[in-house]
């Protein structure tokens, strides 16, 4: 499974109020960022992925972008990596190998959705809102999101969110062996006109495919 598949399970128990307050509640953040998502209905940015190993402290970088239309349509495309759904399947495209796996959107536990980082799973996390922090002289409220189960892969995760567009800029994720994998967005465009064939994936010749679905 491709490790572009992260964000689905990661996010909000709303158990916690607001350590200020100033500070609106995680159930606030989460309602406006919904709303946000719903009217626009179209979600472009760019991204940069690092990811941190703790056992040697090297560290690996990658660029991207992402497309997003309504819950489930979405096309992310990376140096090495293409990953598309229409709803309802999935195609992930390994450029190196050019190997093509084809499956049931609905057998991928972990879907990398700007949509779904606030409003899935909402039972296996805890959430607290930090602090209000400028992050690249935007300002942004900071939530902890804190694993129920203690043998949760994903155990912390950190979100900025744009205080004034209700939309992630940043996103930090530790797992269980303490690596870090950080999401930094840029160029965030909402409401933008996309063509149906963003989200229909197009086999490359001679791909090897492997078809998951049953």
């Amino acid at each position: 499974m491709s490790k572009y598949f992260w964000l689905t399970a990661i996010f909000t128990g709303l158990f916690y109020l607001c350590a200020s307050a100033k500070l609106p509640s995680p159930d606030k953040i989460i309602q406006n960022f919904e709303e946000t998502i719903e009217k626009a209905n179209t979600f472009k940015a760019e991204f940069t992925e690092t990811y941190k190993w703790e056992l040697t402290g090297e560290q690996q970088t990658m660029h991207g972008r992402f497309f997003l239309k309504g819950e489930d349509r979405f096309r992310i495309v990376t140096e090495d990596q293409v990953i598309v759904s229409d709803g309802q399947t999935i195609w992930m495209y390994n450029i190196p190998s050019e190997r093509v796996l084809i499956d049931d959107l609905h057998n991928s536990e972990d879907t990398m959705l700007p949509r779904q980082v606030l409003l899935k799973h909402q039972d296996q996390y805890r959430s607290q809102v930090l602090e209000e922090e400028r992050l690249h002289n935007q300002p942004c409220y900071v939530m902890l999101l804190t694993a129920e189960q203690e043998n949760t892969f994903i155990p912390k995760v950190k979100i900025w969110i744009h205080k004034d567009q209700w939309t992630p800029q940043k996103i930090e994720q530790t797992d269980l062996n303490q690596n870090v994998t950080t999401y930094v967005l840029k160029n965030v465009e909402l409401g933008v006109p996309m063509e149906e064939a963003l989200f229909h994936f197009k086999m490359p010749e001679n791909a090897d495919v492997v078809d998951m679905r049953q």
